[in-house]
């Protein structure tokens, strides 16, 4: 199947950054659901998440290339939520090193939509930076995503500008997610 005009990836992928992490809110999950690290065995329910949060099957290997043998990799820095059926329904890494975090890998499971589990999962992620010592953290990511992008957004993130081209994609995102602000930061550039 061909990606839409509008769920084309456009290069290179936008970069969000995040100063400092006072003020964090607690982790307040949902009903149901419950937060976690990696444990043995988990390799499986993070490829079927990211799978179908990105599009595509993922293979053990292909775990093993993007999480395991990546650079600021500790599988103990990868969280899950799960359901009351202990299902796995999001995960997002806290990779990077002790001064600048990278959130690395969010992914919401089908049919989990609308019940924030993305917030959560990325939360958490904030939490083990500032409980590490990180002054920041970043992340990279596409246009289309736009839930995400809210997310991101209502957590902290601004654009950080890495191609003369993200200017007016920043403006364009701004104006889908209605964050006028998001592109105050960008601005005076």
């Amino acid at each position: 199947m061909e990606k839409s005009e509008s769920m084309q990836a456009l290069e290179p992928l936008l970069e969000m950054l995040r100063e400092g992490f006072e003020g964090l809110p607690e982790i307040e999950l949902p009903d149901r659901f419950r937060l976690r690290r990696f444990r043995e065995g988990d390799e499986a329910a993070w490829c079927r998440v990211i799978g179908q949060a990105f599009g595509g099957q993922r293979t053990i290997e292909y775990f093993e290339e993007n999480m395991v043998q990546y650079a600021g990799a500790r599988l103990e820095r990868i969280y899950f939520i799960e359901d009351e059926n202990e299902v796995v329904c999001a995960t997002a890494a806290a990779y990077g090193d002790d001064e600048i975090g990278y959130v690395h890998y969010v992914g919401l499971a089908d049919g989990y939509e609308g019940k924030r589990l993305g917030y959560w999962v990325c939360l958490a992620v904030l939490h083990d930076f500032r409980d590490r010592g990180c002054s920041a953290c970043y992340l990279k990511t596409d246009d289309f995503r736009t839930p995400a992008l809210k997310t991101y957004a209502r957590l902290g993130f601004k654009p950080k500008v890495v191609h003369e081209n993200q200017i007016a994609r920043w403006r364009k995102v701004a104006e889908t997610i209605d964050c006028p602000d998001l592109v105050d930061t960008i601005e005076d550039r």
